[in-house]
């Protein structure tokens, strides 16, 4: 990725190349660095790179903007699986009064995303320590050293980067939050996504669009499909990513979108 894209979300020249010497240095790789998107101000580490590129630099998500643009004013975003915040802040750049609550397991990681909401002084943006899951409670979550966007929750806790942490089911977080719709639900939890729409189905109908990257290696993705065909009018694959998982756009939208014909 070509450091010029880079210094457009970026104040200065010295910072972006500060930043990509940083992702060659081992040692560098929790260093925070400071970016923005528009006028939101934002730190990232070397080790969120792969977030940053896929959100800020490839822009894979930019079929938000018009879809949040002309949702209700002060609708409701879950972005479970918010790494660092950065699909929170395209949201929130595109319409500021929007109420997001990201969700990221990772104590490390989780550190980051708080502090970007804070340097955003928006009241309507909410970080919480969290997994969804398909279960209530507890889940061991392993912690990735090169990539943060490859971690993950695990069957048991064995050897370095795992850590125990606070997990509950789609129905249990709308209702500890008094949550009655949701216009945008944002899943990107490494092969949790079939847990958390199975366990979590009940909750669909209160959802008016949903992303879900699907990971098939862990995933049964006919099982997804499956489920978000009897909730959702629309399925949709986003179409250009570099990425081999399928993102997929689940709408009850009636408005055509530029990539509808890529739809499985």
């Amino acid at each position: 990725m070509s450091t010029r894209r880079a210094r457009g979300i970026s104040d200065t020249w010295a910072e972006t190349f500060s930043f990509y010497r940083a992702l060659k240095t081992p040692t560098e790789r929790e260093r925070q660095f400071r970016f923005r998107n528009g006028h939101l101000r934002f730190y990232v580490r070397p080790v969120d790179f792969c977030a940053l590129e896929e959100v800020m630099l490839n822009e894979e998500y930019s079929f938000v903007a018009p879809l949040i643009t002309a949702a209700p004013a002060a609708s409701v975003v879950v972005d479970a699986g918010a790494n660092i915040g950065l699909f929170s802040l395209t949201i929130l750049a595109a319409r500021r009064e929007t109420n997001v609550y990201s969700l990221e397991p990772s104590t490390g990681t989780f550190a980051v995303l708080q502090r970007n909401v804070k340097v955003s002084g928006l009241p309507n943006w909410r970080a919480f320590n969290l997994a969804l899951w398909g279960q209530d409670g507890e889940v061991v979550f392993r912690n990735t050293a090169d990539a943060s966007t490859s971690s993950r929750i695990e069957n048991s806790a064995t050897g370095d980067g795992t850590e125990s942490v606070p997990a509950c089911k789609l129905p249990t977080f709308i209702h500890r939050h008094s949550l009655t719709k949701i216009f945008l639900l944002k899943l990107d939890i490494e092969g949790a996504e079939e847990a958390v729409l199975v366990n979590g189905e009940s909750a669909l109908d209160q959802v008016e669009n949903l992303i879900v990257e699907i990971h098939p290696a862990v995933a049964d993705e006919e099982k997804i499909f499956a489920i978000l065909r009897k909730h959702f009018p629309r399925l949709l694959r986003v179409p250009g990513r570099r990425s081999s998982k399928p993102l997929i756009l689940a709408s009850r939208a009636s408005h055509r979108f530029p990539f509808e014909n890529s739809g499985r």
